[in-house]
């Protein structure tokens, strides 16, 4: 029973890792890249419901210039989308 609970739980493990496309190394990932991507989206929909949005250009361009030398990597991009204020 337990030598069975144990395989059930490494195969689960090593079911759940996944290559980071940011670093290139293997992680544990409890979400798939789609379920990370819309969990973004909803939350994105709940801060702009929240906060609303600013409508300064200046400051737009500012903060969206910082956000895409955030989201580009050595290996290309990991972050898709854009970052309205």
């Amino acid at each position: 029973m337990v030598r069975q609970f144990l395989a059930a739980f490494v195969a689960l493990v090593a079911l759940a890792c996944a290559t980071n496309p940011a670093t290139g190394k293997r992680q544990f990932n409890l979400m798939s890249e789609a379920q990370e991507i819309s969990a973004g989206q909803e939350a994105d929909a709940q801060v702009k419901k929240e906060m609303g949005l600013y409508s300064d250009g200046n400051l737009q361009e500012y903060v969206s210039n910082i956000g895409l030398s955030w989201r580009i990597s050595p290996n290309g991009p990991i972050c898709r989308g854009t970052t309205p204020l």
